[in-house]
C-alpha cells in the first residue's frame, strides 16, 4: 500500500452540515553568537533575541552552571547580566514530518492513474430495460480512508464504544481488526461516486437499483456504504473523515441517527474498504460550484482480497441511467461559428438535471450515431460527428440514434476572407536580452460569437517578418502578411524596452563585516535571469550607512538597458577590542575594558581551560565586571567582545585576545 503525505489544513465539508479548524503558528526565538568571524565564509544571520528589551545594568547575575559558579556585582561604571549558559556554537534544530496515506502525493507521487482509453466501464455491457449507457465528464482520485478509519476502531476498541454488530455489548481491544484497501471496493467507489453526482438522493442508483447492487468484475458486492460532499480540491480524506467521524458521540450515546457513517466506520466485521472522489466537470458550476467533490466508500466482509489500487484522473466515467431522468438531448460543440476549411468533432450530448452526459455509441445498446447536415455544401458531418466547413453560409447539424434520440443544432461558416487586421494580434518578448530580440506572436480571430477564439496557424492564416533590434530604445518592425483565409497587411511597431533587475542574483555579498573606521563596500557580482554578470556600467551602487556598526542597505539601481533594481543588506559588527585588565581576589576577578566604538553591549567570557566557556552579557554603560564565586588558587582565561543590536538581533565582533589570572 502506498503512503501518501497527510494534509494539515481542512476545508469545508457536507453532509448535514459543515466543519472548519483553525490553524495555529507558533514563532520560536533564539540567540546566536559569533566568534572570530571569517568574512570569506561568513553567513546571514536572521535570529530573534528574546533579551532585546532588557536593560543589563544592575542586573545580579544568577549562576545557573552546574560546574561552575559565578557572579557579578556592579558600581557606577560597572554592569551584570544574567549568565547565558551555552556554548559557542549556534543551537541545531531539527524537524520531521510523518507520512500518512493521503491524498497529497497523488498529484506528482509515484502512482500509476488508471486510464485505459480515457472511459471507465460500468458494470454492465448493456443497458437494462428502460436505461441506457452514458458517460460522465470528470476527475476520479482514490481517497486513503482507511489510516483515519483505523484509528477511530482503535480508539472505539480501547474506549469499549458499542459494538456495531449489537449495541447492547461493548467493544474491547479484541475486536480491533484494522481495515484493509480493497480494489473491488475501489472500483465499486469509483462508479458510485460518479452516479450520486448526478442523482438528488443518495438512497439510490440512476438505473433505479438499490445502491448495493452494483458488482466488481470479481462479482463482488459491497456491504456498506457511506458518502459526503466535499469542496476540498486537495485534502479529501482527512476532511471527509472528520465529516463522518461527527457521528462518534451519537453513536456512543446511542442518540439520533446522525452516526450511520461512523457505525460502518468502527464495524469490526468490515474488513476492507475502497474509496474515491469524483469531481463532475459537466455539472452546472453555477450552482453545484459549493461542493464540488462527492465521495463514497463501500466496505467488505469478504477476506483475503486484492489490495491493489488504481486511480484515474480525467476520464468519462460510464453509468447507467434511467431514460426518463433525461430532460433532453443536444449536440456539444466546441464553438458554432467556423471558418471555411476547418474540422471539428461534434458530441451527441444528454441532459440530466444540472449534469451534461455524453452519449457513448460503442457502449451501448441504443445504436450509433447518425449524422447528417442540412447543407454539406456548406459544412459536411462524416459518420463519427467529425465537421469540414466548405464555405460561407448556414447550416443545421443533426444527430440521430436508433434508439429515438435525435437531436440538432446551427452551425455558422464565416466569410471565406477576413482581413487580418481585424484579428487581436499579441506580440511578446521584446525586452533587451543582451542579443538580437526575437519575438513572438499570436493571432487570434474572434468574429461575432466566435467562442472560443480561433488562434491563428502561421504559415496557413499568416506570414510574418520583423526588423532587427538590440539595444533598449531600439524600434522593432513587424509586417504580417494574411494568407488562405485572411487578407491584408498589418504592421506593428514596438521599441525594446529595458529589463527590470529586481529578480537578479547577487554573489560576492559577505553578510558579516568588521568595523574599520572607514566606508565599508562589497566585491560583488550581479547575475541576470540567465546568470550572465551584468556589467557595472548598466547599474549602479549606493550604500547607507556603511562605516559604524549596525545594519548597512546596498542599493543597486539599473541603468541604460536595465530599469528598476534591488536592495541587499550586510552587518558591520564592533571592532576587536583589546585585552581586559584583571584583578583577582580569593575568589572574584574584576575585568576591566575600554569600549568599543558603535557597541550596544559586551559579552565576558571566562574559563579553567581555554574549552568550556561561561558568559556574562553586559550593557554598552559598563566598562567593569566582577565575577564572583570562583575557585581560588585557580587560573582563569577572561576575553571580551562587543556586539551591536539590531531590531532584536545581537550581531558579535571578534572576541579580544585572552588574558589570565590566578585567584587568591
Amino acid at each position: 500500500m502506498k503512503n501518501r503525505l497527510m494534509a494539515v489544513v481542512l476545508s469545508a465539508v457536507l453532509i448535514s452540515g459543515c466543519v472548519s479548524i483553525p490553524v495555529l503558528a507558533n514563532e520560536d526565538m533564539t540567540e546566536i553568537a559569533f566568534d572570530s568571524i571569517d568574512e570569506a565564509d561568513a553567513q546571514e544571520l536572521i535570529v530573534e533575541d528574546d533579551s532585546s528589551e532588557l536593560d543589563f545594568a544592575d542586573i545580579e547575575a544568577e549562576e545557573e552552571d552546574t560546574q561552575e559558579e559565578t557572579g557579578a556585582e556592579s558600581s557606577e561604571e560597572e554592569s551584570t547580566a544574567t549568565e547565558d549558559d551555552f556554548s559557542d556554537s549556534p543551537e541545531d534544530f531539527s524537524s520531521g514530518s510523518a507520512n500518512v496515506r493521503g491524498i497529497d502525493d497523488e498529484i506528482g507521487g509515484n502512482i500509476t492513474w488508471y486510464y485505459p482509453g480515457g472511459i471507465f466501464p460500468t458494470d454492465t455491457t448493456v443497458a437494462g430495460e428502460g436505461c441506457i449507457l452514458l458517460g460522465l465528464e470528470g476527475e476520479h482520485c482514490g481517497v486513503g480512508v482507511e489510516y483515519y478509519i483505523n484509528q477511530y476502531r482503535e480508539e472505539a476498541c480501547r474506549e469499549g464504544f458499542p459494538d456495531p454488530r449489537d449495541p447492547s455489548r461493548k467493544l474491547t481491544m479484541d475486536d480491533y481488526i484494522p481495515v484493509s484497501w480493497s480494489s473491488d471496493m475501489e472500483y465499486i467507489a469509483r462508479i458510485r461516486s460518479a452516479e450520486t453526482s448526478v442523482m438528488t438522493t443518495a438512497n439510490s442508483r440512476p438505473n433505479g437499483k438499490e445502491p448495493l447492487s452494483l458488482k466488481s468484475p470479481n462479482g463482488l458486492e459491497s456491504f456498506d456504504e457511506i458518502q459526503g460532499w466535499t469542496n476540498n480540491e486537495v485534502n479529501v480524506s482527512d476532511n471527509i473523515c472528520e465529516l463522518w467521524y461527527q457521528g462518534k458521540t451519537d453513536w456512543v450515546n446511542q442518540n439520533g441517527s446522525t452516526y450511520n457513517a461512523y457505525a460502518k466506520m468502527i464495524n469490526p466485521d468490515n474488513y476492507y474498504v475502497g474509496a474515491s472522489d469524483f469531481k463532475n466537470l459537466a455539472a452546472d458550476q453555477q450552482k453545484n460550484d459549493i461542493w464540488k467533490k462527492v465521495v463514497v466508500a463501500e466496505f467488505s466482509r469478504i477476506p483475503n482480497l486484492d489490495e491493489d489500487e488504481s486511480y484515474g484522473v480525467h476520464c468519462i466515467q460510464t453509468i447507467e441511467i434511467q431514460k426518463k431522468l433525461i430532460n433532453y438531448t443536444f449536440i456539444g460543440l466546441s464553438h458554432h461559428r467556423i471558418k471555411p476549411g476547418r474540422t471539428m468533432d461534434a458530441t451527441l450530448k444528454f441532459k440530466v438535471g444540472d449534469n451534461s452526459l455524453v452519449y457513448i455509441p460503442d457502449v451501448t445498446d441504443t445504436g450509433s450515431v447518425t449524422w447528417e447536415s442540412d447543407h454539406p455544401e456548406i459544412a459536411a458531418v462524416d459518420e463519427n460527428g467529425t465537421i469540414t466547413s466548405v464555405a460561407p453560409g448556414v447550416t443545421v447539424i443533426r444527430a440521430s440514434t436508433a434508439g429515438g434520440w435525435k437531436a440538432s443544432t446551427t452551425l455558422t461558416v464565416e466569410k471565406n476572407t477576413v482581413d487580418i487586421g481585424d484579428t487581436d494580434i499579441s506580440i511578446d518578448n521584446f525586452t533587451y536580452t543582451g542579443s538580437k530580440i526575437q519575438p513572438t506572436l499570436e493571432i487570434k480571430y474572434t468574429g461575432k460569437d466566435f467562442d472560443p477564439a480561433e488562434i491563428l496557424k502561421e504559415g496557413r492564416d499568416y506570414t510574418w517578418s520583423y526588423t532587427d533590434a538590440v539595444n533598449a530604445g531600439e524600434t522593432i518592425t513587424i509586417t504580417i502578411n494574411g494568407k488562405g483565409n485572411y487578407s491584408g497587411t498589418v504592421t506593428k511597431k514596438v521599441k525594446v524596452i529595458r529589463k527590470r533587475m529586481d529578480d537578479f542574483k547577487i554573489k560576492g555579498i559577505v553578510k558579516i563585516k568588521t568595523y574599520t573606521g572607514k566606508p565599508i563596500v562589497q566585491n560583488m557580482t550581479i547575475l541576470d535571469d540567465n546568470l550572465n554578470p551584468v556589467a557595472p556600467s548598466n547599474y549602479t551602487v549606493k550604500y547607507v550607512n556603511n562605516i559604524k556598526p549596525g545594519i548597512v542597505q546596498i542599493r543597486i539601481t539599473g541603468k541604460g538597458n536595465y530599469t528598476a533594481g534591488t536592495t541587499r543588506y550586510f552587518y558591520i559588527t564592533p571592532p576587536k577590542m583589546k585585552k581586559p585588565a584583571l584583578k583577582s581576589t580569593k575568589d572574584q576577578i574584576i575585568v576591566t575594558y575600554q569600549k568599543a566604538v558603535g557597541a550596544t553591549g559586551y559579552q565576558i567570557s571566562y574559563s579553567l581551560d581555554k574549552k568550556t566557556y561561561k558568559h556574562i552579557n553586559a550593557s554598552s554603560k559598563a566598562t567593569k565586571v566582577t565575577l564572583k564565586k570562583l575557585r581560588s588558587k585557580k587560573t582563569y582565561y577572561v576575553k571580551v567582545r562587543a556586539y551591536k543590536q539590531v531590531d532584536g538581533v545581537r550581531y558579535y565582533g571578534p572576541y579580544s585576545d585572552i588574558r589570565s589570572i590566578k585567584t587568591k
